[in-house]
């Protein structure tokens, strides 16, 4: 005969090896952090390059966005922000067809907005 209590302690230590298996799957279906760009030691880099807060969105750009000299990648810098404002810009644009579902309402927005 298993006492009540002795029953109640298994299950709560099954239970709680249940959540800590189910903490473990939850860590690893996480996605991987992006890992931040550090040059190699050698490499000097400019200031713009160093600080520029958005390097890791433009790394897979066809060509390499800083040059190291500081007057040019200054306005190079001002062209990534001029482009990443330009994007939220048009998802900016976008958010009144995801709020009206149907044609009838986008149509008579498009219409008034034309109209202003």
């Amino acid at each position: 005969v298993v006492e009540p209590e002795t029953k109640k302690a298994g299950e709560k230590a099954e239970s709680m090896e249940e959540e800590e298996e189910e903490e473990d799957e939850k860590e690893e279906e996480k996605p991987p952090v992006a890992d931040v760009v550090t040059p190699p030691s050698n490499v000097v880099l400019g200031f713009v390059e160093e600080y520029f807060p958005f390097s890791i969105f433009f790394s897979n750009a066809p060509k390499k966005v800083f040059t190291g000299n500081d007057d040019v990648d200054i306005e190079k810098a001002w062209g990534c922000w001029r482009h990443l404002k330009n994007l939220f810009l048009e998802l900016e644009e976008c958010r009144p067809f995801e709020i009206l579902r149907n044609y009838k309402d986008r149509g008579n927005y498009l219409i008034s907005k034309h109209a202003k």
